[in-house]
């Protein structure tokens, strides 16, 4: 089954990436008809407070759910490598399709996780989706060792959230 996903991007200098990672997640069920732009920006300094938080400035790519946009952060994207930006912009294609799904009304298990809900689910669906190696890449020096010692369980899901929870615990006791 081919499924329709469109990554219409502003800039050429992103062009490549897009039809890499349209064409990996053809045969993906469950994102038919998902169409994005995707906006190239010098950095996120633009976005609003609440999107402008620490963790988002120094991403690759975000979503922006509301107007389904994937943006892009040009200084971040230059650091890493084409895998590690196939797995941003795949990430940002998984909020949205939590998002537009209500992916979090049904699967209560990540709702337990609080503010953390949705990028536990996103990072697991990137990795279900076949771009561990990518996120690994990129969550290594965002989240530290631990983080992808436990992303890296994502094949087991049961021990995939359990693992997730404790780690959380110890992020929040300053551990992790």
């Amino acid at each position: 089954m081919t499924v329709k996903l469109l990554l219409t991007e502003s800039s050429k200098e992103i062009a490549d990436i897009c039809k890499s990672v349209e064409k990996a997640l053809a045969e993906i069920s469950g994102l038919n008809d998902l169409t994005f732009l995707v906006e190239l920006m010098e950095n996120f300094d633009r976005l609003s407070a609440e999107e402008n938080s620490q963790p988002i400035k120094s991403a690759i790519a975000i979503c922006q759910n509301v107007t389904e946009i994937i943006c892009v952060n040009r200084n971040a994207l230059s650091i890493f490598p084409v895998q590690a930006q196939e797995a941003a912009f795949v990430r940002a294609i998984a909020c949205s399709l939590i998002h537009r799904d209500s992916l979090m009304d049904r699967l209560t298990r990540y709702a337990e996780f609080g503010y953390f809900d949705k990028g536990i689910l996103a990072d697991y669906l990137t990795c279900k989706w076949g771009f561990f190696e990518g996120l690994r890449a990129e969550r290594v020096l965002s989240y530290g060792q631990h983080y992808v010692e436990v992303l890296d369980k994502w094949h087991d899901e049961e021990e995939y959230l359990s693992s997730m929870y404790l780690w959380l615990v110890r992020k929040g006791a300053g551990y992790a």
